[in-house]
Parts: structure tokens; C-alpha cells; sequence
């Protein structure tokens, strides 16, 4: 129940910095291009990678694993926005768009959980 409990409690935090995060990217760009949810999801997903870099040794418990990963970065990450902006843009005719959008998205995606993990490893090779 503990698990469940940090799970809910780490997808609010998630979402609201979500939902913070977006605010601030919108607050400086105007255009077509859903910039936030790229912003967001690429951020989120370096997190991940810096986290489980780090912590791939030693291990983390359940109930962190859960709080971290599934509830804020869970969270904080949103492929169903995702999904919703890209048929938004394919809806508006904006062809061109929609395939940035995925290429983007899923490139950057995966690259940034490659670059968090190498970075965490690097820097607990320096520390030791």
C-alpha cells in the first residue's frame, strides 16, 4: 500500500511540474510546433537516465523506484499529450509538422536517456 501511496503522490508532483514547465516554455514561444511536450518529455527522460545511471549498482527500493520513475517522472512525461498534439497537427494539414513531432520526440527521446546514463556513469568514475 506504502508503494501505491508514493506512486500517486509522485505522479502530482510530476504533473504539476509538468503543467509549470509547459506554462514557462509557452510563455516564450508561440508557434505551431508543440515545443513544451518536447521540453518536457526530453527532460524527463534525461532524468531517467541520470537517475538509473546512478543508481544501477547500489539499487534503489520499490517504493523509491516507484515514487521516482512511475509517479513524477511519470508524471512529468506525457506521450498521450504527445499523441494528442501530433493527430492536432496531422488534423491541421500540417504534414511536415507531424513528422518532426514523431522523429523528434522518439529520436531525442531515447538519445537523452543514452546521455543522462553515460553522463551519471561518468561523473561516479570521477567521484571514486
Amino acid at each position: 500500500m506504502t508503494k501505491v501511496l508514493l506512486i500517486v503522490l509522485g505522479g502530482g508532483i510530476g504533473s504539476l511540474l509538468r503543467y509549470l514547465t509547459y506554462q514557462l516554455t509557452s510563455g516564450f514561444y508561440h508557434g505551431n510546433f508543440p515545443l513544451g511536450t518536447l521540453l518536457i518529455n526530453a527532460i524527463g527522460t534525461l532524468a531517467i537516465g541520470i537517475i538509473w545511471g546512478m543508481y544501477e549498482q547500489d539499487g534503489l527500493s520499490e517504493n523509491t523506484k516507484g515514487f521516482v520513475f512511475m509517479g513524477v517522472l511519470g508524471g512529468f512525461t506525457t506521450f498521450s499529450t504527445f499523441a494528442l498534439e501530433t493527430h492536432s497537427l496531422f488534423g491541421g494539414g500540417e504534414f511536415k509538422l507531424v513528422m518532426l513531432n514523431i522523429l523528434l520526440n522518439n529520436f531525442l527521446a531515447i538519445s537523452m536517456v543514452f546521455l543522462g546514463y553515460i553522463f551519471s556513469k561518468s561523473l561516479l568514475s570521477i567521484s571514486k
